[in-house]
């Protein structure tokens, strides 16, 4: 429980939420789930100001490598050199990406806390300036988060070796979401029920958007009450059906563990359902904007470098 108690001061000392807390540290630290997720910066408080000082940052390196007018430049200039104008910017936006995080209160908490509960993490790097975190505790999961990133990384190489000037931008950005054996192993981790797995990855195949299903499907079932709160688990997660058997019995699974240790963790939870629901309702229109963010800052390119 001491354990617990100082990775919440930490997290929320930084201002991260009890929900971020809840759902990516304590339900793996109690094995309720073997991994969680966590993007970067945009999951942080401030992450969409985060975000443009990320920018501003990238362009004005850019800007003065490009113009000579900064000494300060002149090393980051010659490092740079020999690079492809495509492979110049993306070093600079992920340099830019590590400096503003690092001196950000709530990235450095959030390892932090994941330490004071002797959980192992692994980032990954989804654009230069997006990173996805993955977060767990035993070791078998670590060993086989190792091989499912070896895989996302083979995956993310032979997309981009395929693509062409026609390929939507979508596609390289998340190549992954059309491989089902990669999603399969993944979902398993993160604890989602198989048949709900099955359900994104037919749909991501097919061209369907899921986040629109899950939405227009949330939206009847309010009006006629087939749902429950406890379907929608944890972020990131669209079940099958808003009230699918399987995803019903995680989210009280966890309700349950977290109970046994900390009552106050339990309401956090069940009151943090609800908010989830609405994540959902509104969920197509933020996924939009993020590939529009994701067009706007970086630069279309040949390959993931």
């Amino acid at each position: 429980m001491e354990r617990l108690k100082r990775a919440q001061e930490l997290c929320r000392g930084a201002g991260l939420t009890d929900e971020m807390f809840i759902e990516n540290m304590v339900m793996v630290y109690l094995g309720v789930r073997s991994l969680s997720l966590v993007s970067l910066p945009a999951e942080l408080p401030g992450g969409d100001i985060i975000g443009r000082k990320i920018d501003i940052m990238y362009r004005e390196s850019l800007r003065k490598i490009e113009e000579r007018t900064s000494l300060s430049k002149v090393g980051l200039a010659i490092r740079t050199m020999g690079m492809s104008s495509i492979q110049r910017k993306r070093f600079l936006l992920r340099q830019a990406y590590h400096e503003t995080l690092r001196e950000t209160h709530a990235y450095r908490s959030l390892f932090e806390a994941a330490a004071a509960l002797d959980m192992s993490y692994l980032p990954f790097e989804v654009r230069p300036s997006i990173q996805e975190v993955y977060f767990c505790r035993a070791q078998d999961s670590r060993e086989q988060l190792l091989r499912l990133v070896q895989s996302r990384v083979m995956i993310r190489q032979e997309a981009w070796a395929r693509a062409t000037a026609d390929t939507p931008y979508w596609l390289l950005a998340y190549p992954e979401e059309h491989e089902p054996d990669f999603m399969r192993r993944l979902g398993k981790l993160l604890g989602y029920p198989d048949c709900c797995v099955s359900s994104y990855v037919k749909e991501r195949l097919s061209g369907k958007n899921v986040e629109r299903r899950a939405a227009r499907q949330l939206t009847l079932a309010t009006k006629e009450g087939g749902f429950s709160p406890w379907a929608f688990f944890v972020k990131h997660f669209f079940p099958c059906r808003p009230d699918c058997a399987a995803a019903v019995r995680q989210g009280e699974t966890a309700r349950v563990a977290l109970g046994m240790v900390c009552s106050g963790l339990a309401e956090e939870y069940a009151r943090t359902r609800y908010a989830r629901i609405g994540q959902v309702l509104v969920g197509p229109d933020e996924v939009a904007d993020h590939l529009r963010n994701l067009q706007q800052l970086e630069p279309p390119a040949a390959s993931p470098e």
